[in-house]
């Protein structure tokens, strides 16, 4: 496993499953989903082999919060995003990206399902790791809020409810 994963670091497969994962049959998704999540949960004592690695692909990140563009692939995105959010060092990255404010456009003017899944990773952005939230709103508060308003208003009434209870 160590060496598979060590392969896969050094060929970068991850960004490459990410970049490709609208050009593969249904099932080879999933399996792209299912090794990219099993390598991220792989720990070695007390390191994250492979959230050392993805800390280094930004770019990566920010194509899996764009996968929500591609309904062919959202679902698939949003896992593997998710699975990332759990560790501060990558939710940290996309929060302070300029990725982030897509999150808005994603929960609100996409289909039923891939808002939901949109706004399971928004919320699990928002409330897994809330010292380093506190301080990115400290930061952010106006600009935050200004996109977050958008969302209290929105026409979508699941939409509203959502950000509602997100409060």
């Amino acid at each position: 496993v160590a060496q598979l994963s060590q392969e896969t670091y050094k060929n970068d497969i991850l960004p490459l499953f990410v970049t490709h994962l609208s050009k593969m049959e249904f099932e080879t998704k999933k399996d792209a989903v299912h090794i990219f999540n099993s390598l991220l949960r792989r720990q070695i004592g007390s390191r994250w082999p492979t959230v050392e690695y993805l800390c280094t692909q930004e770019k990566m990140l920010g194509n899996l919060v764009h996968g929500y563009e591609n309904p062919d692939v959202a679902l698939n995105s949003g896992m593997m995003l998710r699975e990332c959010l759990k560790h501060e060092s990558l939710a940290r990255i996309v929060l302070y990206s300029p990725h982030f404010y897509k999150f808005f456009n994603y929960v609100e003017f996409t289909t039923f399902d891939v808002s939901s899944d949109a706004f399971a990773s928004f919320k699990d952005l928002l409330t897994r790791h809330k010292p380093m939230v506190a301080d990115f709103l400290k930061q952010n508060y106006d600009t935050f809020f200004d996109h977050y308003d958008r969302l209290l208003r929105s026409d979508n009434y699941v939409t509203k409810r959502q950000s509602l209870k997100l409060l």
